[in-house]
């Protein structure tokens, strides 16, 4: 599974912004997510090479915090 994200500089992994595939950990659900979304993701550099999407979710109002919340059970 994977996604695309037009995203801004990632700190930490000496990324600029750009549009790139990411691959998705089993439990993101990709397709809960339209084109446009605004998003905030964790990534994770494995050591194969891949970037993978660890964590997600809508921005809306909360911001960049929403990945601060616990998981709905």
């Amino acid at each position: 599974k994977a996604l695309i994200s037009k995203h801004g500089p990632l700190s930490g992994m000496e990324m600029g912004a750009m549009t790139m595939r990411f691959e998705t950990v089993n439990t993101i659900a990709a397709a809960e997510f339209a084109p446009g979304d605004e998003v905030a993701f964790r990534v994770k550099h494995g050591g194969d090479g891949v970037y993978r999407v660890m964590a997600i979710c809508r921005v809306e109002s909360g911001g960049a915090a929403c990945l601060d919340e616990p998981a709905a059970p």
